[in-house]
């Protein structure tokens, strides 16, 4: 028979090796729970070549669009960005046509496009929680409801050849100057700029976006000095390079652009005032690459790819951390310029595009 010590000895040992075993077991269930807990963390961040379609406006934007937001987003996230060119309402017509079966997961479109997909349900609404970056923006960038977010703000201009032109511009009324007869330029209504020229023009002649009529009798008096009116940006600034064109409107950021490259374009804001608008990046409802989508969304409104693409595409940032050079930031309206703009309505606007097309198409283009 064994002695009391023995069974003494015999439980301590059970319970020294029961106890090891439970701080082992624990020790092993606490490592796969931070091992779990971490591989999902950097799925997060690795969508194995997983492809996203996104719009791109193409010209100088483009290529820098690309250089400093797609191709570093692509080898942060192993992703494959495929880009479709287009401009607002070419990219709105798009998401309707595709409606049933969306082919683009992330659009770019001016807010006067944006404020449409998102009345007719054309959009995914953003999330802080997923896009954390719209937490970030100044509060003019957010939309009700996160529909969408600005990622620019820009300016409508007058932008000149400086070797036709040598005095620059200081008002909307130079483009009726008899010795820009033939070589003035402006932008199509399928270009955002088109519409805001014209409720600009209202807005300087007893109008506004209520009452457009003194806006449209305004520029059928320009036929007569008008070469064409551009449908693309490469298109304008090909014109004003070549000499074609000897001045017109532009959306500020190319015009900008231009000035810094050394091209032989001038910038002018009119002292009767400009106008200010914001373009709108966000997702296509039923997007197939949501989570990848809401990435991309994040990472274009990031401070750091903000003050990379903003500086080199001569934009406004809408992240409130970016700070834009010197250089770049004096070719941004100021003084009366400024103090004479204004930021359009867009969802009043909205209501109205249809008919004014069809107006400027009546009035304006027709021969």
């Amino acid at each position: 028979m064994r002695s009391w010590s023995a069974h003494r000895r015999e439980a301590r040992a059970r319970t020294t090796t029961g106890w090891r075993g439970a701080a082992l077991g624990a020790l092993m269930l606490a490592l796969t729970a931070v091992l779990g807990s971490a591989a999902p963390a950097r799925a997060q961040d690795d969508f194995k070549g997983e492809e996203l379609v996104v719009v791109n406006y193409g010209g100088t934007f483009g290529r820098f669009w690309t250089q400093y937001i797609i191709e570093p987003f692509e080898k942060r996230y192993n992703a494959k960005v495929s880009q479709v060119q287009s401009l607002t309402f070419d990219t709105l017509a798009k998401l309707r046509a595709q409606k049933d079966n969306p082919q683009i997961d992330v659009w770019l479109m001016a807010d006067q496009g944006a404020v449409i997909a998102k009345n007719e349900g054309l959009v995914e609404p953003l999330s802080a929680d997923k896009v954390p970056n719209l937490n970030q923006l100044v509060p003019k960038a957010r939309v009700p409801g996160d529909a969408y977010a600005e990622f620019l703000f820009v300016a409508l201009a007058l932008t000149y050849n400086t070797q036709m032109v040598k005095t620059p511009p200081t008002s909307w009324d130079d483009l009726w100057k008899p010795e820009y007869k033939g070589h003035v330029v402006l932008p199509d209504i399928n270009a955002c700029c088109g519409h805001l020229l014209m409720i600009k023009l209202a807005a300087l002649n007893g109008g506004g976006i209520d009452k457009v009529d003194p806006g449209f009798k305004k520029l059928a008096t320009l036929k007569p000095n008008v070469l064409t009116f551009w449908s693309s940006h490469d298109q304008m600034a090909n014109m004003l390079n070549n000499g074609d064109a000897w001045i017109g409107v532009w959306a500020s950021d190319r015009a900008g652009t231009q000035v810094l490259q050394g091209a032989p374009v001038g910038l002018a804001y009119p002292q009767d005032g400009t106008v200010l608008f914001g373009n709108g990046i966000g997702m296509t409802k039923g997007t197939k690459h949501k989570a990848l989508a809401e990435k991309y969304v994040n990472f274009a409104l990031d401070a750091a790819q903000q003050t990379n693409f903003h500086a080199n595409a001569v934009l406004g940032p809408t992240n409130k951390n970016v700070k834009l050079p010197d250089n770049v930031q004096k070719l941004m309206p100021s003084g009366k310029a400024l103090d004479n703009s204004f930021t359009p309505d867009w969802e009043k606007i909205a209501k109205f595009t249809s008919e004014w097309t069809e107006r400027w198409q009546r009035e304006i283009t027709s021969k």
